[in-house]
């Protein structure tokens, strides 16, 4: 039910990039892991009244989108929409009838922008 739901009303396939946690060499420098990466379908949205709520302080509204997707999302997964890096925030795994999706917010990456 809600897997033909989301691929019905879904915006596209996009990538995500999932990192797991690093490591420190011989310096006792940090060292990032390799992105793992796969494509999902999903259903990207502009944010309601309630999801705006959970922003946090100073967030804006323009850089925020909705995401619900049967992709297992975690924080911090990394999502490139519209051929820029987004990441994954305030994730909601949800389960009906057999069906599990996850339903999440995405913020538009901003470092050196």
């Amino acid at each position: 039910m809600i897997t033909h739901a989301i691929n019905t009303f879904k915006t596209g396939t996009y990538t995500v990039q999932r990192y797991t946690a690093g490591t420190y060499d011989a310096n006792g420098a940090f060292v990032p892991s390799a992105a793992a990466t796969t494509s999902i379908v999903a259903a990207i949205q502009p944010i309601s009244g309630m999801d705006l709520k959970t922003l946090p302080e100073g967030q804006k509204v323009e850089d925020t989108r909705l995401v619900l997707t049967t992709y297992a999302l975690l924080d911090r997964d990394v999502i490139t929409y519209k051929s820029e890096a987004w990441t994954v925030t305030n994730v909601q795994d949800w389960a009906l009838r057999g069906a599990t999706w996850s339903k999440a917010l995405i913020m538009r990456n901003t470092v050196g922008v």
